[in-house]
């Protein structure tokens, strides 16, 4: 595990409330997110229109009440992925955008009972996918 984990502000304080058995195999790899294209209102709309997960039921589930939330402009802080196909996620996290991430991120880090090792490699992942969403953002 030598990756980079991109944190916001926000994220950097909710890191620093953790235990350090979750924390200290990050020392050295956390880096400050510093794009800031995130996605409107409309974009997220239409990246909600775009992407079909007709290939996978449980995932589409998922999709639509995520779609629903983000063309009300409601958030998506009650979104579970249990059961969710990790072959699904790179356009989950794509429909979702930057935003969206964001706020898995925060809500991830802020329930420490229910993070391990293994829950911090994801949400380090998502920072990474996060990063990748901004940068593409900021050269369209």
């Amino acid at each position: 595990m030598a990756t980079t984990f991109y944190v916001t502000p926000i994220e950097r304080k909710l890191l620093g409330t953790l235990p350090a058995e979750l924390t200290q195999s990050w020392e050295g790899h956390i880096e400050e997110e510093t794009l800031t294209s995130y996605e409107t209102q409309e974009q997220l709309s239409e990246r909600a229109a775009s992407v079909t997960f007709d290939a996978y039921p449980a995932a589409k589930e998922v999709a639509d009440r995520c779609a629903k939330a983000l063309e009300a402009g409601e958030g998506i802080d009650t979104l579970s992925l249990k059961g969710f196909p990790e072959e699904a996620m790179p356009s989950l996290l794509y429909m979702i955008g930057a935003c969206g991430i964001e706020a898995l991120i925060e809500l991830s880090l802020a329930d420490a009972s229910r993070l391990t090792p293994k829950a911090m490699e994801a949400i380090a992942a998502m920072s990474r996918a996060r990063h990748h969403i901004l940068a593409d953002n900021a050269s369209a």
